[in-house]
């Protein structure tokens, strides 16, 4: 059987069967046709499957995508799909588990996810920025979409697939109808999310577009996952904030739950917030800052001295949040002091 064949089953059986996301799909889609480009430089232009899947060949590529000096965590990546098609031709009863040549391949040991954290200044200019753009149809649908990140934490390709009738302004939900791995999920965003959704949709009215999506280019088309990121872009550049690789839609969702852990939300209703189905992955998204840190040293104060025998009790504002973390409590975050002296965020 050619490798072109089980390539091509193993990707609608990822699609049909297993119903990952869109995005899953793409990138084993991706890194499988980046390995049959590398079996055909190597003389292998319509290899069978037993040769494609060879453990020789095998570590060959791994040598070869080391030798691109990729992360530990690219290369573990772009072995997971391979890794899939051979447990999809033991599930079809092609190969053994014990011959199964992903066995016989050692990877290296994942590396620790690098992650530039987005800080509240920065979220403050971007909004700040939206408000200097001349057009008043941009502005509501920069404050908009920018709302919708940083309140709601949605993924980039669920903040471009939201329809009208996803939003509800009168029981204040909004339906994540095409969540990742086609999970559904309720949420129920802040005042500040609506006063710029309302305002985004008074503007996109006047323009009576074609479809029902919520955020359009024109009036026949809707935005793309590319077009999202190149807007942020924009907005940075407006906002003074070009060259800041860490502002990414992806790390606005990371913003917003480390900001709903400073507030108060217990890991479980953050969890459920992100669309996440394994906690863990939550706790990923949780990032506290040095100032956060140097308030948990006071955490660790207990007087010593002769004669006391009373349990030490702190005070101070900053290691509340630290100590409430899990209390579900309503207490401002540092984000919400910082804009009440003098200013306040109202998208």
């Amino acid at each position: 059987m050619q490798f072109e064949l089980v390539k091509n089953d193993y990707l609608n059986y990822v699609k049909y069967e297993q119903a990952h996301a869109a995005s899953t799909f793409t990138t084993y889609q991706s890194w499988l046709n980046r390995y049959q480009r590398f079996l055909a430089d190597n003389g292998f232009k319509d290899p069978d499957v037993s040769q494609a899947i060879d453990v020789s060949i095998l570590r060959k590529y791994l040598y070869h995508l080391s030798a691109s000096k990729l992360r530990p965590r690219t290369l573990r990546a772009a072995f997971h799909p391979l890794r899939g098609l051979c447990q999809f031709l033991i599930f079809q009863q092609f190969l053994t588990e014990e011959a199964n040549p992903m066995n016989k391949l050692t990877l290296p040991k994942k590396d620790a996810a690098v992650r530039n954290l987005v800080e509240d200044s920065e979220v403050c200019a971007l909004f700040d920025a939206c408000d200097k753009q001349l057009d008043p149809f941009d502005v509501a649908r920069s404050r908009a979409l920018l709302a919708t990140m940083c309140y709601t934490g949605l993924r980039a390709s669920e903040v471009v697939a939201l329809r009208l009738k996803d939003i509800s302004t009168e029981s204040r939900t909004l339906l994540v109808a095409s969540g990742k791995g086609g999970k559904a999920r309720s949420l129920f965003p802040p005042p500040s999310f609506f006063t710029a959704y309302q305002a985004w949709i008074a503007e996109r009215d006047k323009d009576k577009p074609e479809h029902d999506f919520v955020w359009t280019q024109n009036k026949s088309r809707h935005i793309s996952d590319d077009w999202l990121r190149h807007h942020l872009e924009e907005i940075k550049a407006i906002g003074g904030l070009k060259g800041h690789e860490n502002i990414k839609p992806h790390s606005l969702r990371h913003w917003f739950a480390t900001m709903m852990l400073r507030n108060g939300a217990t890991i479980k209703q953050i969890q459920i917030a992100l669309g996440h189905s394994d906690v863990t992955t939550t706790a990923t998204y949780l990032h506290i800052n040095e100032q956060d840190c140097r308030a948990m040293a006071q955490l660790a104060e207990f007087d010593v001295s002769p004669g006391n025998n009373k349990q030490t009790t702190v005070t101070t504002d900053d290691v509340k949040v630290s100590q409430n973390v899990s209390a579900n409590q309503s207490k401002p975050s540092r984000f919400t002091k910082t804009l009440t002296r003098g200013r306040t965020l109202t998208p």
